[in-house]
């Protein structure tokens, strides 16, 4: 896909990233690239003394279990030493501590994987369970998501 335009479709991602975009930094993550993130993450909070910010964008505005064992798979790629949760990362973590072993399965009880199985994407539920598949930390900027090394 290099050097193409990508136009991203979400319930709820295209939102958040909205919500999102005058922050400094806004990675997008998955898990699918969630050590690249949490690492590029912590290497820029450390450099310019700042926190990190996990919003997940759910779907519709709710809750989503996707996204929330996805805020935990971030946290426990960064070093305990060097971070202090809230109590809502820690349950995000913990959560993912207990799911890591089974996690697609786990992902496939949701109800968006319910929804994307009752139109035909099971695959996706599947492909989208996966961790560290993609080294790539994608960044918003100017209103366009773009690789962090182009930023």
């Amino acid at each position: 896909m290099k050097g193409k335009l990508i136009i991203l479709t979400t319930t709820s991602g295209a939102k958040a990233i909205s919500l999102a975009k005058n922050g400094k930094w806004v990675f997008i993550g998955a898990l699918l690239n969630v050590e690249a993130v949490a690492k590029e993450a912590l290497k820029i909070a450390e450099r310019e003394r700042r926190g990190i910010s996990l919003l997940l964008a759910g779907k519709e505005g709710g809750f989503s279990l996707e996204d929330f064992l996805c805020a935990g798979a971030v946290i426990e790629n960064l070093p305990k030493e060097k971070v202090r949760l809230s109590d809502a990362a820690l349950a995000a973590a913990l959560a993912f501590r207990q799911a890591r072993e089974a996690l697609s399965g786990i992902i496939r009880q949701g109800s968006h994987a319910h929804y994307l199985k009752s139109i035909g994407l099971e695959e996706d539920t599947e492909f989208c369970s996966q961790i560290n598949v993609y080294p790539m930390v994608p960044v918003l900027k100017d209103g366009l998501i773009v690789p962090l090394d182009a930023r």
